[in-house]
């Protein structure tokens, strides 16, 4: 019965540790998107002719 709760309990910690670099990819993702967007938009500037922007 010990070995079964000591398990449930690694495995649910797993979890838990899972659940929060989720967690952390999901912010890292957010908070990237504002920059590829403003990359984009240099990118597409300096392909238009006179180099400006929108």
């Amino acid at each position: 019965m010990g070995l079964l709760f000591a398990q449930t309990h690694r495995l649910t910690g797993d979890d838990r540790d899972l659940a929060t670099r989720e967690r952390l990819g999901v912010q890292y993702l957010r908070a990237l998107g504002p920059v590829t967007e403003a990359l984009v938009d240099a990118q597409a500037a300096a392909d238009r002719p006179g180099g400006r922007s929108r």
